[in-house]
């Protein structure tokens, strides 16, 4: 027989810290993710989280169609009721993106909160409202500097927050920007020596045009650089190569990069990118289950106290279930406790006669 027993507020608020710290300890790599733990990931997700996602998605959109609504219609007129209004939904769609960073900041600190994504997000916020201040004002409108930081800011739009939904939203347990993210984090060092070498050759290639001033691509170090790696995708100019002014060392210069950057840099880099991929399907569950309770916790943190009364995240009352001291449940509890005991003791026995055992085989005399 089974008992059950409500408790008050005390205990579900207990319940529902619990279950906070379960979602925290997903946050934690190298705790693996436990059954009780993906349930409650999964418990809230269900029951709230998804509602909250799609609010924040509603919002992306709005941030997002309103800022490519103001830069079309910045392209025709820099006046205008249109791009007004574009920028102000821009603006409004940004504000609760805003109000959750400064609630995450708050509660993880300083050195938890910092992230290559989280600064990404601080830079197109700073970003976002330079452009208003700029645009609203009308400072410095002819120059270069408000197209730039357009440019710049729909590129972040479109990086940054696609991949933040996409993690949280796909239903597969192979998440596509975890595994992208832990493959480049395993060969960002092999990208480093491959910028080196590929620096390397084009300082080559400009020194060895220093006097075919008339070449545009080898005229400046940057132009230089561009050029090689023009070279790497498959445009090489063999003409420009044998018009130089050594025409004997470029072609060997240019094998050279060829073989070093084409066949056997590109090639590792293919290899270790399989590899890296090939490790992370291994613990994918825990990435995908990790993913989720980011944002879960996320939400829990920054949540404001209506719409936490409004999702009501722990339950009104909470059962606690113990097993009957009438029932047969308990006759056999009881049962497998003694027969536990016992066996414990028996090991225990076992353990001594083996540790006797091997004291009289020390003192047993070695024959010659």
């Amino acid at each position: 027989m089974v008992e059950s027993t409500r408790v008050g507020w005390s205990l579900r608020l207990l319940w529902w810290m619990s279950s906070m710290l379960q979602v925290r300890m997903m946050l934690v790599s190298s705790i693996r993710c436990s059954r009780s733990r993906s349930s409650t990931c999964f418990h809230k997700r269900t029951s709230w989280a998804q509602q909250l996602v799609w609010l924040e998605v509603a919002f992306y959109a709005l941030w997002l169609f309103g800022f490519q609504a103001f830069v079309l219609l910045f392209q025709g007129s820099t006046r205008g009721i249109g791009t007004v209004v574009a920028e102000v939904a821009a603006l409004l769609g940004m504000a609760p993106f805003i109000w959750t960073k400064a609630c995450t900041l708050r509660e993880y600190g300083l050195l938890g909160w910092a992230s290559i994504w989280n600064v990404m997000d601080i830079v197109m916020y700073i970003n976002q409202i330079t452009i208003a201040i700029m645009h609203l004002a009308r400072f410095d409108m002819g120059s270069d500097l408000l197209s730039c930081l357009m440019a710049f800011q729909v590129l972040l739009l479109w990086v940054n927050k696609v991949q933040y939904f996409f993690r949280v939203l796909q239903p597969a347990k192979n998440p596509f920007i975890d595994t992208l993210t832990v493959v480049i984090n395993d060969f960002k060092w092999f990208l480093f020596l491959l910028g080196l070498t590929l620096w390397d050759f084009a300082c080559a290639f400009y020194i060895l045009f220093c006097h075919d001033q008339q070449h545009e691509e080898f005229r400046t170090i940057g132009a230089a650089v561009l050029t090689t790696i023009s070279m790497l995708l498959g445009g090489v100019d063999f003409k420009l190569i044998h018009q130089s002014h050594n025409p004997d060392v470029a072609p060997i210069l240019l094998l050279a990069y060829v073989f070093a950057m084409c066949i056997v840099l590109l090639n590792c880099l293919i290899a270790i990118m399989i590899e890296s991929a090939t490790k992370v399907a291994d613990h994918q569950e825990e990435r995908f289950w990790h993913g989720r309770a980011v944002v879960i916790d996320e939400l829990e943190t920054t949540m404001p106290a209506w719409i936490r009364k409004r999702f009501i995240l722990y339950p009104s009352y909470v059962h606690i279930l113990k097993v009957s001291d009438r029932s047969k449940l308990a006759g056999s509890a009881s049962t497998v406790q003694s027969g536990s005991a016992g066996l414990e003791a028996r090991m225990a026995a076992l353990e001594g006669q083996m540790a006797e055992m091997i004291r009289l085989q020390k003192r047993q005399p070695v024959p010659s």
